[in-house]
């Protein structure tokens, strides 16, 4: 009886696992697709406020372009 109960427990613990190891990189996937348009977005606003003279905005670009680049390296592990 009690291996019956260990059975159902392991096995309602591996598909959960399982589930959320899906999910997650469901997720990751979906917000690393969509990272380009973002980090597009964030560069474009950035340079506008860089060549409007706040110098700040030229950070905004390079992080931007740093973490896109990054984003999709973490892609290629997926693939």
């Amino acid at each position: 009886m009690e291996t019956i109960k260990n059975d159902i427990v392991n096995g309602i613990t591996e598909g959960l696992k399982t589930k959320f190891v899906e999910g997650f990189k469901w997720l990751s996937i979906t917000i690393i697709d969509s990272s380009y348009i973002i980090c597009l977005s964030v560069a474009m606003v950035g340079l506008l406020f860089y060549l409007s003279g706040y110098k700040k905005g030229a950070k905004a670009v390079t992080i931007s372009l740093i973490t896109f680049f990054v984003l999709q390296a973490i892609k290629g592990l997926y693939i």
